[in-house]
């Protein structure tokens, strides 16, 4: 959900998620573990131009997940403030080197990259604050501090 929400994905969907079940070593329950796929329509949309992610730097995390069950399962504030720690801890130079790699069809011009990286430099400041503002999108999220 803090990925998504960071970059912005716009079509994470029931189909666009898969479910697979898991049974750890010596557990009673197996786990399930829940995958998402496909990351088509991330930062900017293949019609899109970089220039719009200016406008979703405060997009809520309602835009990028709006699947009621998934929303529900984020439920305790401890594990998404690791998350969102987690992205925070992302260090530039790795996103830096991500766009690096990046072939030319998915960011056609050296403007562009530097868009979505000031992006995603912003925007990951940001997600804390967001998730907090917005805490009501996640109905079972206990109390716990963000």
């Amino acid at each position: 959900v803090v990925l998504d929400v960071w970059i912005c994905n716009t079509d994470r969907h029931a189909a666009n998620l898969l479910v697979r079940e898991v049974r750890p070593r010596g557990a009673a329950e197996p786990r399930l573990q829940l995958l998402c796929n496909d990351h088509s329509h991330c930062l900017v949309c293949p019609s899109e131009q970089a220039s719009i992610l200016s406008e979703r730097l405060d997009s809520p995390p309602s835009a990028h997940v709006s699947i009621d069950y998934v929303l529900g399962a984020i439920t305790e504030a401890s594990r998404l403030r690791a998350a969102l720690d987690r992205v925070g801890e992302v260090p530039e130079i790795t996103i830096e080197a991500a766009f690096a790699e990046m072939p030319a069809t998915f960011v056609p011009s050296a403007q562009e990259a530097q868009l979505m990286r000031d992006y995603l430099l912003e925007r990951r400041v940001r997600l804390t604050t967001l998730f907090q503002t917005h805490r009501a999108t996640f109905p079972n999220l206990d109390e716990g501090q963000l």
